[in-house]
This record gives structure tokens, sequence and C-alpha cells, in this order.
């Protein structure tokens, strides 16, 4: 038996009322079917959170983020950051408390220790609460190392871009390569029409011709 956790986003109605709603969750493959049912609260928001930077600074991530008081008083509010791995796993996290003003826009900055040799495609999950809200977001962080000096970020609805380029990348790639072929079995061709009319001028059987260029083509590759 292996366990796989998984995050998914539900999408609640614009006119949906505050208050607990009963969900169910159903997973397929061709083996097995099975279904869960549970408890998602819509409720009102009165706090917004965003990550507005994460950079890599000696070994750690230094991580700027902004909190919103939307609901017209101070809020004392516990910050959880969590980087999460490919599968999910946690990598570092680290909690800490922070103040905010009535209808407020707050800026914040905090750092995370990073394990060693840290990178590929992972997850930053920054989750704020206090006694009255509750928010939090998550970003694609990508790290290739020390070579860029620090993290790219990008949210899941500027991926499709980064996949995009990817793809026109790849193709070029593979356009360029056809080319060269092309290019080059032509310049063969061309060879071996020159070689032809000439051997026919001599009066070379088409057998020893081809015989000829066979031999001619091996000296090429």
């Amino acid at each position: 038996m292996q366990k796989q956790a998984s995050i998914f986003d539900v999408n609640a109605p614009k006119d949906a009322k505050t208050g607990e709603y009963e969900l169910g969750l159903n997973v397929e493959c061709l083996e097995i079917m099975d279904g869960i049912t549970f408890t998602a609260e819509i409720i009102q928001k009165k706090i917004i959170v965003s990550l507005n930077d994460a950079t890599k600074e000696d070994g750690r991530l230094k991580i700027s983020y902004s909190l919103q008081e939307l609901a017209g008083e101070t809020q004392d509010v516990e910050v959880e950051i969590v980087l999460l791995g490919q599968n999910n796993e946690r990598i570092s996290e680290l909690k800490e408390q922070r103040t905010i003003s009535p209808s407020s826009t707050n800026k914040f900055e905090t750092y995370l220790n990073l394990p060693e040799d840290t990178r590929g495609n992972l997850n930053l999950l920054i989750n704020a609460k206090s006694k009255i809200a509750s928010a939090f977001v998550q970003e694609y962080v990508l790290l290739e190392g020390n070579a860029l000096g620090g993290f790219v970020v990008f949210d899941s609805e500027n991926s499709t871009g980064y996949i995009s380029a990817a793809i026109v990348v790849a193709f070029l790639a593979f356009a360029f390569i056809v080319g060269r072929r092309i290019l080059k079995y032509r310049r063969i061709q061309g060879r071996k029409s020159i070689i032809f009319a000439i051997a026919s001028g001599l009066g070379y059987h088409k057998h020893n011709w081809d015989n000829r260029v066979h031999r001619h083509e091996e000296i090429e590759h």
C-alpha cells in the first residue's frame, strides 16, 4: 500500500453564503474506486495574505509577504510558512506572530532555513490565522541551485507561460536538427546527380554507379 498526499482547490460560487457545506470526493483508477465526504466552511473574508517575493540568501529563503486587514479591527495573526517538496513533504517550516492594524496592508520579511542541496519544483505555503479569520496563499517555487542567485516564483495562473516557452524552445531545437539533416540529404543528392552525369558520360553502368554511390555515402557518414 502506498499513500500519496494531494492538495486541491474547491471553487465556491460567488453568491454562496457563509456556513458549512458537505462535499464529496471520488477517486477512480483501473483497479478500484473509492470516495469520501468532508465538510467545507465558507467564511467571510477578513484577512488577505499575499506572497511578494522569495529569494535565496546565504543558504536561507528570504520571504516577503503582505497581510491585509479587512474586518476593521486589530488582529493578532499567527503566520505559518511551509516549504513543500514535489511529493508534498515538508522541507522546512516556521511560525511567527504578527499584529496588523484595522483596514491596513502590512508588509513583512522573514527567513526560512534551507537544507543543503535544496532544489527543484517546490511549493511555498503561507497560512495566516487569527481569532476571527484565516487565509493562505500557495505559490510554486523553482530553485535551480546557486546559478540563478535565488528563487523564481510564479503562481499557477502564470505557469502556462513557462510551459509554453519550454515547448517553443523544444520545437525550435527539433526544427534545427531536422533542417540540418534535410540540407545534408540535399547535398548528398546533388552530389549523386553530378557524379551520375559524369559517370554516364564515361560509360558506367547503373549497377557500377549504385555501388560507387553506396561506398561514397559510407565515407560521408
